[in-house]
């Protein structure tokens, strides 16, 4: 009972290459996880506007405010950092320890990616910074100033 067959590409592998499904009888999926990835990724290539009203509604159903494509996010982000070094570096800002535990290395989190609070960061050590971001989502108001 340690193997099963997928019905994609014809092999025989161990259960552990197939991910749960519940609602069938053995409680695994059809095909295999490499079958899956494949097949998924065709699809999300075919239908690209499928998959982002997709994302998009997802968003909203989980609560999340806003909606923006990645590549907006990081481009805002990256500006963000870049106002911050240049502060820091004008002596506008001066790095201050993490407000949690007190260590000096730290890095600068922004709550917001509005243009007009760049410079409005609370610095956190990459530990603290990491699980903020775990437990919280950022979120972007709709009018960004940038």
């Amino acid at each position: 009972m340690g193997n099963k067959l997928c019905n994609k590409c014809g092999k025989t592998k161990f259960r552990a290459e197939f991910n749960r499904n519940k609602s069938r009888k053995d409680g695994l999926q059809d095909y295999c996880k490499l079958c899956q990835a494949e097949g998924n990724k065709k699809y999300v290539l075919a239908n690209p506007d499928k998959r982002k009203r997709t994302i998009k509604n997802y968003c909203k159903a989980a609560g999340s405010k806003f909606y923006l494509k990645s590549k907006e996010l990081r481009s805002v982000k990256i500006k963000a950092l870049a106002a911050l070094q240049v502060a820091m570096r004008q002596g506008i800002i001066s790095r201050l320890p993490c407000k949690i535990c007190g260590s000096l290395k730290t890095e600068g989190h922004h709550h917001s990616y509005l243009a007009r609070d760049f410079l409005n960061v609370t610095f956190l050590c990459g530990q603290h910074h990491k699980a903020w971001h775990r437990a919280f989502l950022p979120t972007l108001d709709e009018d960004q100033s940038t």
